[in-house]
């Protein structure tokens, strides 16, 4: 008797893999519901681990909290910003009290106690108290409600203590659900209930210390195990942890049917997969071997090559023995690799192009900040002269001139020639800049003495122009770590502007501040203004705004910019804010790391 290969290939893998099916679904089942133990078991300790590491922080803070209100009250009197913290962590009450329960001070949010402090409720929390801040169990506080007191020996017969609502570890408690009944609770460390799904067992914090985990919680322990719940009559699978800085219990329990039954879906899904998997594969087997394998070899041989950098690799498009599909297959792959060998040609060829016009671009900027460099550097020289020598003429320090005009024309040249060395001396220090080639020589600077030397050195400025040029200080006088020559050149620049365009009986303000940690420099002035569209024209090079042509003077457009740039060196900002013929406001901020207070 003749049988086909393919019946005997097909009826074959049937029977071989139908013996291992059997096996594996049993082995499934065991394994799924294991896998779930494991898994549940690690999720939930990794949950209990993270909520007591929510509330250590939590109580952490509350003692924090506790202990500010604590040095607070040693001056006789709480602050409001005391009571504004005490109540983000849920504090509804602190007191001050004696033995007797005296209280000496008070601030108490939801009770009305006068001046007496409950003795019953005294007398529980003394049996714990220290002379550390000390959280006491959970006790029923005002109309009943669950509260958690803050404690502290102050001297012999004086207390400090504060009430703490249970909102919080409440808040915690509820985000943790999963599945039908999968819940969290947590306990105090003597297994009092301060959180729970069952509204009852919570309200009347049922003591619930002789649970299971609930005893291992309260022997320091951390792990996981099964126990059989009082509250939903059913035996779980629990994580718990300690919360160590107050012995607080955490436990994420989940009952085992529903592990079980996820287990079982899991477990029947698995073994009809596999006998539909190995069916399919059966028949494919039986269908397409013999067609599959020599084109499919074609195709990734031909794939392996290019992968290798051979692009010129192809299938060859005619295959002997393959069907239509497969020499489609092959036409199709062989256009694919043309295009990707062309794509990547181009690719390459663009990269090179890039690569080349950004080394022409670095070099071009580096030839332009070499070239204003050198050229800075060779025209100061011989315009120091021209500045020094008609310094000379409009002084007549060698004798008279003999014609005014040659006066007027020495002045021409001695203010021309000044304005084009401040124009040097500034693109000199931008190509520094822009080459990085300029470097800072940190020091700790008193602002107030620098601010103070400017105003002085501008002051004649300042009275020639009839503006009035002051200066406002903090009365907690900030220090700076920085460029003591560039925060003066920032400070001159930015009052030198702001004289030059305020009006007569104008006012020019400088002042020095910290704010949130940051020192801060501002130029405030009463002048012309620049138009909302203008100010970024302002701190742009070379720019200049033409302000109502009110007292307009040759300007390099380089200042602001300049000021910016060196405070950008200081890792600050520089902010403008403007309004016509209202003034404006300029405003370098340092980083906090460069302020040192005094």
């Amino acid at each position: 008797m003749n049988f086909r290969l393919r019946y005997v290939l097909a009826l074959s893998f049937i029977l071989i893999a139908a013996i291992p099916v059997v096996l594996l679904g049993s082995w499934v089942e065991k394994a799924t519901l294991d896998r779930e133990m494991a898994t549940v078991s690690e999720k939930h300790l990794l949950l209990a681990k993270n909520l007591t590491g929510a509330l250590d922080r939590y109580a952490e803070d509350s003692k924090a909290i506790f202990e500010f209100l604590v040095s607070d009250s040693e001056n006789g009197r709480l602050t409001k910003a005391g009571r504004v913290l005490g109540t983000k962590v849920g504090l509804t009450g602190f007191w001050v009290a004696n033995e007797r329960g005296h209280v000496s001070l008070s601030w108490d949010d939801t009770r009305n106690l006068g001046k007496a402090f409950p003795a019953s409720t005294l007398e529980r929390l003394k049996s714990n108290m220290s002379a550390n801040s000390t959280f006491s169990d959970v006790l029923s506080g005002e109309g009943g409600q669950a509260t958690l007191f803050l404690t502290r020996q102050l001297s012999a017969d004086k207390f400090a203590l504060a009430a703490l609502n249970l909102d919080f570890i409440r808040k915690v408690q509820k985000s943790i659900t999963f599945g039908r009944m999968g819940h969290s609770a947590i306990v105090d460390r003597n297994g009092n209930l301060m959180a729970h799904p069952l509204p009852g067992w919570q309200d009347s914090m049922k003591n619930i210390s002789k649970v299971k985990p609930v005893a291992l919680m309260m022997g320091g322990d951390t792990g996981v195990t099964i126990f059989y719940s009082p509250a939903k009559e059913k035996d779980m699978i629990t994580g718990y942890a300690t919360v160590p800085s107050t012995g607080w219990g955490v436990m994420v329990p989940q009952p085992l049917e529903e592990l079980e039954a996820r287990a079982d879906q899991v477990s029947q899904m698995a073994n009809g997969l596999i006998i539909i998997g190995l069916m399919v594969a059966g028949a494919i087997g039986w269908l397409l071997s013999g067609l599959l394998v020599r084109p499919v070899d074609a195709v990734i041989n031909a794939s392996r090559d290019i992968a290798n950098g051979n692009l010129q690799a192809r299938v060859p498009i005619l295959i002997n023995g393959a069907p239509a599909e497969f020499q489609e297959l092959g036409s199709a792959f062989n256009i694919m690799a043309n295009s990707i060998a062309t794509t990547t040609r181009e690719r390459k060829q663009v990269e090179e192009d890039r690569s080349k016009a950004l080394v022409s671009a670095q070099n071009s900027d580096q030839a332009k900040t070499d070239f204003l460099a050198n050229m800075s550097h060779e025209l100061r020289s011989p315009l120091n002269s021209i500045i020094g020598f008609s310094d000379i003429l409009r002084a007549e320090i060698l004798g008279p001139l003999g014609h005014e005009k040659y006066i007027e024309y020495a002045d021409d040249i001695y203010q021309s020639g000044d304005h084009l060395l401040e124009l040097i001396n500034d693109i000199l220090d931008i190509s520094k800049i822009e080459a990085r080639q300029l470097e800072l020589s940190e020091d700790i600077i008193d602002l107030n003495e620098l601010v103070k030397s400017c105003i002085k050195m501008l002051r004649e400025q300042a009275n020639a122009a009839t503006v009035v040029l002051s200066l406002v200080t903090s009365s907690e006088p900030p220090q700076l770590v920085g460029d003591r020559i560039r925060i003066k050149q920032i400070m001159l620049n930015l009052l030198y502007n702001a004289i030059k365009f305020t009006p007569y009986m104008g006012k020019v303000k400088a002042r020095v501040y910290v704010d949130n940690k940051s020192t801060v420099l501002q130029v405030c002035d009463t002048g012309v203004g620049i138009a909302k569209e203008d100010l970024q024209k302002v701190i742009a090079p070379f720019q200049q705004v033409q302000r109502n042509n009110f007292r307009f003077e040759k300007s390099t457009g380089l200042g602001v910019y300049l000021c910016k740039q060196l405070t950008e060196m200081h890792g600050g900002t520089l902010s403008i804010e403007s309004e016509i013929d209202k003034g404006t406001i300029v405003t370098v901020r340092f980083p906090p790391e460069r302020t040192l207070i005094t």
